[in-house]
């Protein structure tokens, strides 16, 4: 019994010199390692908020992309700010609230002229600078707008939809909302390329409020009170899918000529299998991109374009049919 507790402690002894030996021969080595400097806290030379109308859609996410990577070339961080659901007056509120932190510049999209026009100027003789993406508030005092002409898009689907329909028949509109500068610029254009057809007639304009389940529902609106209707524009992303979808409950696929504006995954499906004849595509990433690279410059001292249209594409199931849009 003697032998064997004897025996234990000399193995438990052995066992503590050796994780001794170890400990300190790794300290040892620690010691004469070159000790790590952690680099001083750097604070950027401006600061930037983005403030779009929403930033879960597919279109927001790639401009957010884009002004990311425009800002790494810079010394500068950037806030993206956006209400949790479209709503006019926390967007409104949001650019108050980046007035109030004394940021360098904000980038934000113009719904409206009467609603952000004087957050806009206020935060012009406040001294900051800013500049509209996507929607532009030409009453205000922003110093530049950068994003897709949006009266150009609409006229390139009304003479497409002229092309695909022929030169008669009945034309249902949806769009988001009657009051967005860029939905109203959309419709303008498409009407002043069908004018100089009087058999084409536009029998109706729905608001979705850029939601698919309400674009669906204003779709079978326009079917129950125009049967006969032969071409169909969705102006805001969401309103195509919203059509075709009630196209096909109709038994009216390929009956009907729909048209839109393409952000969505499935907006490029159903262009691809023929359910969708034609779809404006947008840049949104160039659209984030330029915007910070404009807002730099301009904080810099330079004066970049007051206009900067960004290229649109019209897609159809064939080739790319070209492009608009360039800066005028």
């Amino acid at each position: 019994m003697f032998k064997r507790v004897l025996l234990l402690c000399t193995i438990l002894m052995l066992a503590l010199s050796l994780g001794t030996s170890v400990y300190f021969a790794g300290k040892a080595r620690e010691a004469h390692q070159p000790i790590e400097r952690k680099p001083v806290d750097h604070r950027p030379e401006h600061h930037l908020v983005f403030i779009s109308q929403e930033m879960g859609s597919p279109f927001w996410r790639e401009m957010e992309r884009g002004a990311r990577a425009a800002a790494e070339g810079h010394d500068v961080v950037i806030e993206f700010r956006s209400p949790v659901q479209p709503n006019y007056k926390e967007h409104v509120s949001l650019i108050e609230m980046a007035v109030a932190s004394q940021v360098d510049g904000i980038i934000t999209q113009g719904l409206t002229d009467q609603g952000f026009a004087p957050a806009i100027n206020h935060a012009l003789d406040r001294g900051i600078q800013v500049i509209t993406v996507d929607s532009d508030v030409m009453d205000s005092k922003r110093f530049a707008y950068v994003g897709t002409h949006h009266y150009r898009a609409g006229y390139r689907v009304g003479q497409e939809m002229v092309r695909a329909m022929g030169e008669e028949g009945k034309v249902g509109i949806i769009l988001s909302s009657k009051e967005e500068n860029n939905m109203i610029q959309r419709m303008e254009g498409f009407q002043d390329a069908i004018r100089s057809y009087p058999g084409i007639q536009v029998v109706a304009v729905e608001e979705s409020n850029a939601s698919l389940r309400q674009a669906s529902e204003k779709a079978a609106k326009i079917f129950n009170t125009h049967p006969d209707v032969k071409g169909l524009f969705g102006i805001s992303p969401p309103d195509a899918p919203g059509l075709v979808e009630v196209a096909e409950e109709r038994g009216k696929t390929g009956e009907v000529v729909i048209m839109g504006f393409g952000d969505l995954p499935q907006t490029f499906r159903l262009v691809e299998e023929g359910k969708l004849t034609g779809v404006v595509v947008q840049q949104p990433y160039e659209i984030g991109y330029r915007s910070v690279e404009s807002m730099m410059a301009l904080l810099k001292g330079k004066q970049p374009s007051r206009e900067l249209y960004i290229p649109f594409e019209w897609r159809t199931s064939q080739p790319l049919q070209g492009s608009e849009g360039e800066k005028r």
